[in-house]
C-alpha cells in the first residue's frame, strides 16, 4: 500500500478519545487539538521523521515554498495540499448554516457533541436539544428580536393617520415630499408605479415602527430616508434598478455622500426587520381590470381603450397616496374602487364624446361620434358586470372611497397649494374635461331615512 494511501486511512481513523481526553473545551480548541491528533498520525504513517510544527497560516506558505526548493517535491506539495483542505474544511464548517426546521449540518453537530458530552463515534441522537446546539454555535435569536418582530406584524395591521405629525411632519410636508418622489421617477426615467408605491408604503411603515418605538426622528432625514427607500424597493421590484449614482448625482445632486446612503440603508433594513411584501392595490386593480376586459372577447375592447385605463389606474394609484386616511385603507377594498371608478371614467367619457346636449329642444341629445357607441356600450357592460360581482354591503364602502378619492382630488389645488409634480405627470386628467367627467363618477348614496312611530 503507498505512503499516502496510509496516511489518509490514519487520518480517516482519528480517534475521538485522543480528541476529548482532556474533557470539555470549546470549538476553537477541538480544531487546534484535532489538528495537533492528525499531523501526529501523518508523521508517524509515513517515513518522513521530520517534526511537523502546529497546523497554521504560516506552515502552510513554509510547505508552499518547499515544494519548489526541496528535492523531494511530491512529498511536500502533497503535505502543503493537505494542509489547505484542512484549513478549506475548517472554514467551510464554520460558515455552514443551520436552521431549526431543516436538517442541520452533520458536521456543526458532531463538533458541538462535546458539549453535550457525547463522543464522535456515538450515534446522533434524532431529537437533539437545538437550544443548547444554539448555545453552542451562537445562533440563538435574542428575546428583544422576536419581540420586535411581533411588534412590527402588529403595526402592519394598524391604521394610525397621525404618524408624521410625531415626528414633526405635517400632511402637507408628506404630500410634498410624495409629489417630490413623483418628480425622482420622471427625471430618472426609471422605477415601476409599483416601486414608486411600494416605497411610499415602506416610508410610513418605517415612521410608524419609529412612533410606536418612541423614537422621533429629525425633518432633516426625511429625504435622506426617501431616496434609500426608492434605491431598496428598485432593487426588488425594476429589471434596470435605479444605481446609487443616480441617487448621488442626479436625484440629490451631491447633497448626500455614497456612505450616508449605505448606512441609512442598513438602518432601514434592520428597522423594518428585512420584511418588504407589500400587498399593493394597484396590483389587484390592475389585474382584476386586465382579466374583466379580455373576459367578454365579444366586446372588442380596443388596445388604445386597455392603455387608457391602466393609465387611469396610475393616476388614481398615485394621486391617493398623498391622502394618508386613503392610502391606509384596505387594500382590497382600496383597489375595487379603483376598479369601479375607472369603469365609470370610461363610461361618462365616451358618454360626453358622443353625445351633446341641445339647449333649444329641452336638453336632448345629439350623437356626435357613432363610433363610439360600440365603445359606450361596452362600458356599460363591463360596469353592469363589476356591480354584479360585488356584494350589497362591499358596494357601500367603494362608494365611499370613491367618494372621498374624487372630493380629493377636485380640493387638491386649495388643500396642498405646493403640489406641481402630479401636474405635470398627468396633464391629461386636470384638464376641465377630464374634471366634469370625475366629478360626474361621483356615486350617488341613498340615504334611509327612519321611519316615524
Amino acid at each position: 500500500m503507498h505512503k499516502l494511501d496510509v496516511t489518509q486511512q490514519a487520518i480517516k481513523k482519528l480517534s475521538s478519545n485522543q480528541i476529548l481526553s482532556q474533557g470539555n473545551m470549546n470549538q476553537k480548541q477541538f480544531f487546534q487539538r484535532r489538528n495537533q491528533v492528525s499531523l501526529q498520525q501523518k508523521t508517524s504513517a509515513t517515513s518522513n521523521t521530520r517534526s511537523l510544527p502546529r497546523l497554521n497560516k504560516s506552515f502552510v506558505s513554509s510547505q508552499q515554498t518547499s515544494r519548489f526548493s526541496s528535492p523531494n517535491k511530491k512529498i511536500d506539495a502533497q503535505y502543503s495540499d493537505q494542509s489547505n483542505n484542512n484549513i478549506k474544511e475548517e472554514i467551510a464548517i464554520r460558515r455552514t448554516p443551520t436552521t431549526r426546521k431543516s436538517q442541520p449540518n452533520v458536521d456543526i453537530l458532531r463538533l458541538s457533541l462535546n458539549v453535550m458530552q457525547l463522543t464522535v463515534n456515538d450515534p446522533i441522537p434524532e431529537n437533539i436539544e437545538f437550544s443548547k446546539l444554539d448555545e453552542t454555535l451562537n445562533l440563538v435569536v435574542p428575546a428583544g428580536a422576536k419581540k420586535r418582530r411581533q411588534r412590527n406584524k402588529q403595526l402592519d395591521t394598524l391604521a394610525d393617520v397621525n404618524i408624521m405629525e410625531f415626528h414633526g411632519i405635517s400632511s402637507q410636508q408628506r404630500a410634498k415630499f410624495i409629489d417630490w418622489m413623483i418628480q425622482v421617477f420622471r427625471v430618472l426615467k426609471r422605477g415601476s408605479i409599483k416601486t414608486f408605491l411600494n416605497a411610499a408604503f415602506l416610508l410610513d411603515k418605517y415612521y410608524k415602527i419609529k412612533k410606536y418605538s418612541g423614537i422621533q426622528i429629525s425633518r432633516k432625514d426625511f429625504q435622506l430616508i426617501g431616496l434609500t427607500l426608492i434605491l431598496i424597493c428598485s432593487k426588488f421590484e425594476d429589471s434596470e434598478p435605479i444605481t446609487i449614482h443616480q441617487i448621488l448625482f442626479e436625484a440629490s445632486h451631491g447633497k448626500y455622500h455614497s456612505a450616508q446612503i449605505f448606512q441609512k440603508e442598513q438602518e432601514i433594513l434592520q428597522t423594518l426587520d428585512y420584511r418588504f411584501h407589500v400587498e399593493s392595490y394597484y396590483d389587484l386593480a390592475s389585474q382584476g381590470l386586465y382579466q374583466l376586459t379580455n373576459q367578454f372577447k365579444l366586446l372588442e375592447i380596443s388596445e388604445l381603450d386597455k392603455k387608457i385605463v391602466q393609465k387611469i389606474v396610475n393616476f388614481i394609484s398615485q394621486l391617493i397616496v398623498m391622502q394618508t386616511e386613503i392610502f391606509q385603507s384596505d387594500p382590497e377594498q382600496l383597489s375595487q374602487a379603483i376598479q369601479w371608478l375607472t369603469l365609470r371614467y370610461m363610461k361618462y367619457y365616451y358618454r360626453q364624446k358622443c353625445f351633446s346636449t341641445n339647449e333649444d329642444e329641452n336638453d336632448t341629445a345629439i350623437i356626435k361620434d357613432s363610433k363610439g357607441l360600440k365603445n359606450l356600450d361596452a362600458f356599460e357592460q363591463l360596469t353592469k358586470q363589476f356591480k354584479q360581482q360585488v356584494a350589497l354591503k362591499q358596494k357601500i364602502k367603494y362608494k365611499r372611497l370613491m367618494i372621498r378619492i374624487i372630493n380629493f382630488y377636485d380640493n387638491l389645488e386649495e388643500s396642498h397649494p405646493g403640489i406641481k409634480n402630479i401636474y405635470k405627470s398627468y396633464k391629461l386628467f386636470f384638464t376641465n374635461e377630464s374634471r366634469q367627467i370625475l366629478l360626474n363618477c361621483l356615486p350617488k348614496m341613498k340615504v334611509k331615512r327612519l321611519k316615524s312611530r
